[in-house]
């Protein structure tokens, strides 16, 4: 008995001293996010337009697909809305935004509106609302292809696929056409990045095929998300390098 006491008090001890470690580096790194983007948005436009620059040019890799997981807090619309401009401004192709509680399909119109009103005419917003899309063939400006994700769209596109390939005479239930399908599904390409919103890294069940080679970053939340740390997280998305198991 004293053996399992001892047991018990060690891990006490270790798991306190982690939870003090986890508190102060989130507590250090908030402080520095807070100071430095902060006084980023305090400098004069010719001070800002060089602190971007040098962002950019850091960016050595852009996700084609980027995706964003919103946790438990109802983001601004506008707040999305500036993540698909600046994926317009960044030449990133797709966004999916994942809405494991179903209030941003709700206020998908609402979206729309707000992401026309910035995003001018000299670019192509993409919405995948339903079957037909309003993509303009032949066109040759900036494009992004926005998609909205539910928790009951992950649900009803495993159990659709297997169903398909278990009765199929013609398909073998090989994993490369389980991907073949999925793409199909989905119709748009895995997502390379991903952002995730909320205090704890929780996926709120999203698609695990989909994300089993995403690169995620957590944000604390949208509301306070700028440009700058927009880049940011793509320059630390550019550093990174996917080893794929090897």
């Amino acid at each position: 008995m004293w053996r399992i006491a001892i047991y018990e008090t060690v891990y006490i001890i270790i798991y306190g001293l982690y939870t003090v470690f986890e508190f102060i580096c989130g507590m250090f790194e908030y402080v520095y996010q807070t100071v430095f983007f902060t006084c980023h948005e305090f400098l004069f436009p010719s001070e800002k337009r060089a602190r971007l620059k040098e962002l950019v040019s850091k960016i050595k890799k852009k996700p084609k697909h980027l995706t964003v997981l919103l946790g438990p807090e109802d983001a601004e619309v506008t707040d999305l809305a500036n993540l698909v401009i600046w994926c317009l401004a960044s030449q990133i192709v797709f966004i999916s935004f994942y809405d494991h509680k179903g209030s941003l399909k709700k206020k998908e119109e609402k979206l729309q509106l707000e992401v026309k009103k910035h995003s001018g005419d000299t670019a192509q917003v993409i919405w995948y609302t339903d079957e037909n899309s309003n993509l303009e063939n032949g066109f040759k400006g900036s494009k992004v292809h926005v998609k909205i994700i539910t928790d009951e769209d992950s649900k009803m596109s495993a159990a659709t696929i297997t169903k398909l390939l278990v009765e199929s005479e013609n398909e073998d239930f090989t994993i490369e056409n389980i991907h073949k399908h999925f793409v199909k599904q989905f119709r748009f390409p895995d997502p390379e990045m991903g952002i995730l919103f909320g205090k704890d890294y929780c996926f709120y069940n999203y698609p695990p095929w989909q994300m089993r080679l995403t690169e995620f970053f957590r944000f604390k939340s949208a509301k306070s998300i700028t440009y700058a740390q927009f880049l940011n997280l793509l320059v630390k998305f550019s550093q990174r390098e996917q080893r794929l198991g090897k």
